[in-house]
């Protein structure tokens, strides 16, 4: 994706050039916004492992649904608790 700039599920859609692609989790600490779409399972260890790495002015962004059920916190709550940073929530139907 980072060489053709198209998802091949979504490939009537051009990707941003401005759209950083990596598997390097270093890579979210120089981004202003960062997208945590992981299953909800992961979501507070995935947190947990970018929290020193996020700019304090990071904009944090969860596409990922669901509820954690240990604590019935939403996927926004878990990653202001893990990182200190405010969430939000991107969802559709």
């Amino acid at each position: 994706m980072s060489q053709t700039r198209v998802n091949p599920r979504l490939e009537a859609v051009q990707l941003h050039q401005n759209l950083l692609i990596s598997s390097e989790i270093s890579c979210v600490g120089d981004s202003e916004m960062v997208v945590f779409a992981v299953p909800s399972f992961a979501i507070r260890q995935t947190a947990a492992m970018v929290r020193k790495l996020l700019r304090r002015d990071a904009l944090l962004v969860s596409v990922t649904k669901g509820i954690e059920p240990e604590t019935g916190l939403r996927m926004t709550e878990i990653l202001t608790e893990v990182t200190g940073l405010q969430a939000a929530a991107l969802s559709g139907p």
